[in-house]
């Protein structure tokens, strides 16, 4: 069975929070799942609400939605959107705490979230909520063709995007054995990556001042 998971997040060119938690699922062991939330349709730069009824289409179709527990990410209009209508149409929603590596950060205290299932950031914790979520739903029926929607599903594969080793570094799961860079020389400037504590200051709070995109 492969689980129709559908990612609530802010979008930037380079997600390092987006394509970490898609290496943790990658990583599992007798799990596959098909990721809802990169469709062709969506522009990295464009409104969210010309896309709306789309994304909505596809939460539809998903078995569960996850999103990242920190309030810089929900706090996005169209990440509370999602999440809002995902309540509605009785989807299990996970939110995700970031790595401990870098200490502790505030929950949102947007009312879906709060009422959301928690996962730490582990391969096993996600995909242990991600079954306990999905156990005893009934499939919803797949009234609509994900091709004519023009949908570009990710393949449930570690590597969909590289990260570079600082990236990887940063979004290991809770449970892994932390990577030793290598020193500075011998790294590219594209290769320095600051944590995702400095990531999210940087790349989403001038998104959140001007509007956030959504999934």
């Amino acid at each position: 069975m492969a689980y129709r998971i559908f990612i609530s997040h802010v979008w930037r060119v380079q997600n390092t929070y987006y394509w970490g938690l898609i290496r943790l699922l990658g990583a599992a062991k007798r799990f596959s799942f098909v990721d809802l939330s990169i469709p062709k349709f969506r522009p990295l730069d464009g409104s969210y609400l010309d896309v709306r009824d789309d994304i909505r289409r596809a939460l539809r179709t998903a078995d569960v939605v996850l999103t990242i527990n920190t309030p810089v990410i929900t706090n996005s209009d169209s990440v509370q959107d999602e999440l809002t209508e995902a309540e509605k149409l009785g989807l299990p929603i996970i939110a995700i705490s970031p790595p401990k590596r870098y200490g502790a950060m505030r929950e949102s205290q947007f009312g879906a979230v709060q009422r959301a299932r928690r996962a730490q950031w582990t391969t096993k914790d996600i995909v242990d909520a991600i079954r306990e979520a999905a156990r005893g739903r009934t499939r919803r029926q797949q009234t609509a063709d994900l091709d004519q929607q023009a949908y570009e599903p990710a393949d449930a594969v570690a590597d969909v995007v590289e990260l570079s080793q600082i990236e990887v570094a940063s979004v290991l799961g809770d449970d892994e054995p932390p990577i030793i860079p290598e020193t500075s020389s011998q790294l590219t400037p594209a290769e320095t990556t600051p944590s995702p504590r400095a990531m999210l200051s940087r790349d989403f709070m001038p998104l959140l001042s001007r509007g956030s995109l959504g999934t």
